[in-house]
Formats: C-alpha cells, sequence, structure tokens
C-alpha cells in the first residue's frame, strides 16, 4: 500500500469560472464633454448616469462590477436579460437625460476573482466597446447565439479589427423599437425613386424600371407573403427585401438563404429612416476638409478641419478611430451604409 498522498488543490473560495455575459457601456463624448463642462456639471452628469444605469441593470439580474463614473461594467446570468437591460438603457437615457451612452456584451466564461472579472469574453466586450457608435448596443456572435433571438431583434453591422484580438470580429447590433438602420441598396433606391414598398393589406404601387421592392408588415414564411411574391414582377433576390422586427431564426435564415434582403425594424422604425433618407440635408456654414497625402513611404495622414491625425491620440487608452464615406459625399464617424471607411489603429491606417 502506498504511503503517498494524492494532492487535491484547493479551490480559493474568491474565485471561480462561470460562463456569463459581460456588459460594458459608457457615456458617449464624455471627453468632449467634460472639456466644455465645469465641475458641478461633471457631477450632475455621473450621478444622473448612476441613477438610470444602476436600477435597470439590477432589476434585469445584473451585478455591477466596475463603476466608473461616465462607464460601468455588469455581469448577466443569461444574455437576454443584459440584451434587454442594454435596450432599455439606450432609450431611457437618451430620450430623458439629454445625453446618449453606448453599450457592448459579449458571452463566455468569465474568471471572477475577489468581485472583479476577468478573461476573454471580458476582453472582446470591451474591444467592441470602441466600436460602437453613440445611442446603439452592439455585440459578439457569442451573445447573439446564447439569447433569444425571438425576443430581442438584431442584425448584422460587418467583420471587425479589434485590437489584441486575432482575425477580423463579427458584431452584432441590437435594434430597438421605432428604430431602423437602412443598408446602403435602400438608401440608393430611395433617393433614386426605385425603392417600391408594398405594404401588407394596401395595394401594390407601380413598378419602375429595376425596383428594388420593401414588403412591410408581413410575416417570413406566411401564405399571404407568399402570394404577394407570386404577383410581384421578376426581380433579383437580393432587390427584395422583407421588413421584420421578431423574427425567429428558422423563418430569418429561410428567406436570407434565398438571397433576399431582410430590414430589421418596426414598421415605425422603417417608416422614420426612409424619411430621414428622403429629406432635404442642411449644411451649416463652415466646411470640413479632409486630405488624403500618400507621401513617398505610402503613409497616410488624415487632415480634418486643420487637425492631423497620422495616429491613435492616447493610444493605450484609445484603441482606434473611424471615418466614414456614404454614398452622398458625407463623412460621418460610423455608418453601416458607407463606401469607404478608414481605420485609425495604433499601428496602422487601413482604408
Amino acid at each position: 500500500m502506498s504511503n503517498c498522498a494524492k494532492f487535491v488543490p484547493m479551490k480559493d473560495p474568491s474565485s471561480s469560472t462561470r460562463t456569463l455575459t459581460v456588459v460594458f457601456t459608457d457615456l458617449a463624448n464624455y471627453t468632449a464633454s467634460v472639456g466644455r463642462a465645469d465641475r458641478e456639471k461633471i457631477r450632475e452628469m455621473i450621478a444622473a448616469h448612476e441613477r438610470r444605469v444602476t436600477p435597470v441593470i439590477e432589476a434585469r439580474g445584473g451585478r455591477i462590477v466596475k463603476n466608473l463614473g461616465d462607464s460601468y461594467m455588469a455581469l448577466f446570468e443569461a444574455a437576454t436579460d443584459a440584451a434587454q437591460a442594454c435596450l432599455e438603457l439606450v432609450n431611457a437615457i437618451v430620450k430623458e437625460d439629454g445625453f446618449t451612452i453606448r453599450a457592448a456584451m459579449a458571452t463566455g466564461d468569465v474568471e471572477t476573482i475577489d468581485g472583479d472579472a476577468f478573461g476573454e469574453a471580458v476582453n472582446l466586450a470591451a474591444r467592441i466597446l470602441s466600436k460602437t457608435p453613440a445611442g446603439e448596443v452592439w455585440m459578439s456572435s457569442t451573445s447573439r447565439m446564447c439569447m433569444n433571438q425571438t425576443e430581442v431583434a438584431w442584425e448584422n453591422v460587418g467583420r471587425f479589427s479589434l485590437k489584441g484580438i486575432a482575425g477580423q470580429v463579427p458584431i452584432y447590433r441590437l435594434v430597438p423599437e421605432g428604430r431602423a438602420w437602412l443598408p446602403n441598396v435602400l438608401v440608393v433606391a430611395a433617393r433614386r425613386g426605385s425603392l417600391v414598398r408594398v405594404v401588407n393589406g394596401e395595394l401594390t404601387p407601380p413598378m419602375p424600371p429595376d425596383p428594388v421592392i420593401l414588403l412591410e408588415g408581413f410575416e417570413a414564411g406566411s401564405e399571404t407573403v407568399g402570394m404577394v411574391i407570386d404577383r410581384l414582377p421578376v426581380v433579383d433576390p437580393a432587390n427584395l427585401w422583407l421588413q421584420a422586427y421578431s423574427i425567429p431564426p428558422s423563418e430569418r435564415y429561410e428567406w436570407t438563404d434565398l438571397g433576399r434582403g431582410l430590414l430589421i425594424g418596426t414598421l415605425d422604425g422603417v417608416h422614420k429612416a426612409i424619411e430621414a433618407v428622403n429629406r432635404p440635408a442642411t449644411k451649416s456654414i463652415g466646411s470640413d476638409t479632409i486630405i488624403f497625402d500618400m507621401g513617398s513611404n505610402s503613409v497616410l495622414d488624415l487632415v480634418m478641419s486643420g487637425l492631423a491625425l497620422p495616429s491613435v491620440p492616447m493610444s493605450e487608452v484609445v484603441a482606434g478611430y473611424t471615418y466614414e464615406l456614404l454614398a452622398d459625399g458625407r463623412w460621418t464617424n460610423r455608418a453601416d451604409q458607407s463606401v469607404l471607411r478608414l481605420e485609425v489603429s495604433g499601428g496602422e491606417v487601413q482604408l
């Protein structure tokens, strides 16, 4: 009989590993707001942020891990609860407190040590937040797969290079009620007058040459939508779109696997988005100049309003920044219908 005792490592009661959903939120444009505000205004803004965020996170079953005033990190047992909390936060704060937040989430193994959280899901959520525009909620593919996709509306926003994470990472957006983001094909069609909106229960409008057709108010896979499609002229599947909001995954992929487009949004949200596209653009007095200067060493410098930004300011804090060119010639910091994107990270510039 062996005298050797088997060694059993003692588990640290202050640490554990669990599959959780990590949520990061922060105040959009906080740094710029601080530069324009006095100390009292800053205190009021942070206090208002805390009053809004804490009750919503806790009501949805989340636990706040870190509170830095302008930003929060929270953990959720369920990805669906995390998604609903993020949507509630974004909608409530932008309407009632005069400032906006953004949120990002990722699901995976999380190591909790002495009340703090670590792991790939934490890093991924933080990197996704760096890409998320103000007033939006973006998430990882792991969160999308784990949440109830019928309860929470979502759409794809593309694949992104994230600092410290290998490869192109797919990212998705949660779509709140009353909002919709139009893909570029619908934006162009609306401006050219070739977008045909076929609304359930209404007469089908006349068809222009090469129409882009948007079916509104129909259920994917229903007998009604099938009959309507049968009466339509033959079009490229990529020019046949369906408006939907709460759509089960099976019906989503049955539709998109045919090469057809899916526009996620409520009827009201889609109407507002199309109305905004057709609204005449107004430009304030002044100008922004963007110059692409390609020197002999092929390094791209960006000059905007006289300020050259060849590298990322505070690169140890800021992962990078982005400028995007829209089809109408306008530049913006983030859009899903851009024709060109300029990404500046710590060590490179990508066009």
